[in-house]
């Protein structure tokens, strides 16, 4: 399939995620062998299934390494006009949120986790808790 958003999550974890066409996220483990330790390799991790149509972006969270979280957070968006976050290890949507009669073409996260911005070329931008609406931006100049 086409892979149309890749995005390599924060230290110290070791995974590539990439949103395509096929409407799917794949979650990439990066390894290396004892016989190639200079030679990473990718491994499938996880498969997420909940767009409805092409995944047009898709962003890591940061990590606080002073929580308790074991990874960091997804946010990806679609043409299907929704913004999706993801728990990784249960390999399942956490929150999903409707951009509207808009694509969310980009987002992008608070330094705490607690906010996604998200982007359309038609509407300016977004912001919420990790699942709640909170404010709308009028379209930018």
């Amino acid at each position: 399939t086409s892979i149309t958003a890749l995005d390599f999550a924060p230290k110290p974890f070791l995974y590539l995620a990439a949103g395509g066409l096929n409407h799917k996220i794949h979650i990439f483990s990066v390894e290396t062998s004892e016989a190639t330790p200079k030679d990473p390799f990718l491994r499938i991790f996880k498969e997420l299934d909940g767009h409805k149509a092409p995944v047009s972006c898709v962003k890591w969270g940061h990590v606080n390494m002073e929580s308790d979280q074991e990874t960091p957070l997804l946010c990806s968006c679609g043409e299907d006009f929704k913004v999706m976050v993801w728990d990784i290890n249960a390999g399942r949507q956490m929150k999903g949120i409707i951009f509207g009669s808009f694509q969310a073409r980009e987002v992008a996260w608070a330094p705490d986790n607690s906010r996604v911005v998200g982007v359309s070329s038609e509407l300016g931008g977004q912001v919420w808790a990790v699942g709640n609406k909170l404010k709308f931006f009028p379209k930018l100049p």
